[in-house]
């Protein structure tokens, strides 16, 4: 059992970094509305007709997603940054160095890839 651990753990500091940015698949009912992402009231991406991905930077701080289309009520969807598994497993490999450095760059976090909305119609 030993001799596992021995190369396990080098092989777990020296993976790839997990990356930086992360996409994020917006789609919505009925299609082809036009959302917008945001981070702590700043927009920070755009998708101009669902579905479509969004690529945003991994960050500690949630995102909230806003979907418009004429004729239909807007809907808004929180995406709360959660642990990306990547940077636990190169912590768990790597040690502290590692651990400080995913969590510098962000890359210790993770949003979800995919998000669906409803946007009901408005009523007349």
């Amino acid at each position: 059992m030993r001799v596992c651990w021995f190369f396990l753990v080098p092989l777990a500091a020296c993976a790839p970094p997990a990356a930086t940015n992360q996409a994020i698949l917006i789609a919505t009912t009925p299609p082809f509305a036009t959302c917008t992402v945001s981070r702590e009231g700043q927009v920070i991406a755009q998708a101009e007709a669902t579905p479509q991905s969004v690529v945003v930077q991994r960050d500690k701080h949630d995102l909230s997603v806003r979907c418009t289309k004429p004729g239909y009520q807007p809907a808004e969807a929180p995406d709360k940054s959660g642990v990306n598994p990547l940077a636990v497993a190169q912590a768990i490999g790597g040690g502290l160095f590692v651990a400080i450095s995913n969590s510098a760059q962000g890359t210790d976090n993770a949003y979800t890839t995919d998000l669906q909305l409803n946007l009901p119609a408005v009523q007349k």
